[in-house]
This record gives C-alpha cells, sequence and structure tokens, in this order.
C-alpha cells in the first residue's frame, strides 16, 4: 500500500477495517458480488495523506465471486 502510486509519500494511512461497499447515500462499488442475497461487499479505504489519492481494497468474498459473475467482465 506504500507508497502512493500518485505522489510516492509514505504517509498512507488505511481504516482499521474493511467497510460496506454499498451505502443509502453513494454508489453500490462492488455490485453483484455479494456472497448472499442479503449481504453485503465490504472494501479497505486506503487514503494518501499528502495528495489525497485514494484507493479501495475489495474483500476477499468479493473477490472469490468476480470471476464465475457475469455482470464483471475481464479486461
Amino acid at each position: 500500500m506504500k507508497p502512493c502510486p500518485e505522489c510516492q509519500s509514505n504517509n498512507v494511512y488505511r481504516y482499521e477495517k474493511y467497510v460496506e461497499a454499498e451505502g443509502p447515500y453513494g454508489p453500490n462499488l462492488l455490485p453483484k458480488l455479494a456472497p448472499g442475497l442479503f449481504s453485503t461487499t465490504k472494501l479497505l479505504p486506503v487514503v494518501c495523506v499528502e495528495c489525497g489519492y485514494m484507493r479501495f481494497f475489495a474483500a476477499k468474498e468479493a473477490r472469490h465471486n468476480i470471476e464465475s459473475s457475469k455482470h464483471w467482465l475481464p479486461i
């Protein structure tokens, strides 16, 4: 996670735990990847203090479902 890919600073922080990737006030950042019908996907936010560059890392459960999903296409 260090250094920042934008400014090369080592002043990078991550949140203490994974958070939900969807909510009532923003987009669903990992659509169709929840492990169950009534569950949500999670991601880990990382922020560079120097330039403000933000990254989100998908939780293992979301990554596990991505290759078999018909909604996500390889690049």
